[in-house]
């Protein structure tokens, strides 16, 4: 990475990855992880079906939302959800989107990051888009 120069561009987030909390219960004296976490399923579920003072009165664990766009019938990208994430003070970054269009459409809902297996194409996205214009001034 840093001889490509792209370890300033990178960002780790420590914890689980994909929004999923690992199991530590029965794995003798491994610690759970220290740091952000990811809402597990359980918790997105809860964060889409339930009211949004029931995140206030039992605030989420995780930190971030890191999600499929659907999941069956159900529109995880829609801007209501992304919005009410954030007023819980949670992130929101969608998995995998390998189109333009699916890219630009979640942005422009409130997404804030997308994960991708096609990088060239998702970074013609951020390097046009209106939304990341603050993202990109941060990265020079």
């Amino acid at each position: 990475m840093q001889r490509l120069t792209a370890a300033p561009r990178v960002h780790l987030v420590r914890g689980v990855e994909l929004g999923c909390r690992l199991g530590f219960r029965g794995r003798g004296r491994q610690a759970p992880p220290r740091g952000p976490l990811g809402l597990s399923q359980l918790d997105v579920a809860r964060l889409f079906f339930a009211p949004e003072f029931a995140g206030q009165l039992l605030p989420f664990r995780g930190i971030r939302a890191q999600i499929p766009a659907r999941s069956g019938r159900l529109d995880l990208g829609n801007p209501s959800f992304i919005a009410k994430c954030h007023r819980l003070g949670l992130k929101v970054d969608y998995w995998v989107i390998n189109h333009a269009t699916e890219a630009e459409r979640l942005l422009d809902n409130g997404a804030d990051g997308i994960i991708t297996d096609d990088v060239a194409t998702i970074a013609r996205v951020f390097g046009s888009s209106q939304r990341t214009a603050a993202w990109r001034n941060r990265q020079l």
